[in-house]
């Protein structure tokens, strides 16, 4: 069983029938400029409108073995990245969203948005992660 639903399981166990949704998140972009990369990230939750005490926090990994909560990053050295972004809220129910990122000194063949990033690779024999269900 993965962390996210395991998480929701217990908030269940702990808290009841009471239903806790996962934050809906999305990355819509990265941007690099040079070795620095900026990640453009949408989240909401579900929650919130009715509760109005969820805060959502926010866990990048930036694919080269740093973490952080900034959605900007600056990389030791060029190359690819798979960068996640994980969204947890108050009670601990989370979602994560992927994107691949270039920086520095690439060939230019891979673009820093998801659809560039499949059209330039041609025929390359890639997935995107699929966000872990949450049980709801």
């Amino acid at each position: 069983m993965d962390a996210d639903a395991y998480a929701h399981l217990q908030y269940l166990s702990e808290q009841g029938a009471a239903s806790n949704y996962a934050p809906q998140i999305s990355i819509v972009s990265a941007t690099a400029d040079g070795l620095e990369a900026t990640f453009q990230v949408v989240a909401a939750d579900a929650d919130h409108a009715v509760g109005g005490s969820d805060r959502l926090a926010y866990l990048f990994d930036y694919g080269d073995g740093q973490t952080g909560a900034g959605a900007t990053h600056e990389y030791a050295r060029s190359g690819r990245y798979l960068v996640s972004c994980t969204a947890t809220d108050e009670r601990g129910v989370s979602q994560t969203d992927w994107i691949f990122v270039a920086v520095g000194d690439c060939d230019g063949r891979v673009s820093v948005t998801w659809g560039e990033m499949l059209r330039s690779w041609r025929g390359a024999d890639l997935q995107r992660p699929v966000p872990t269900a949450v049980m709801r």
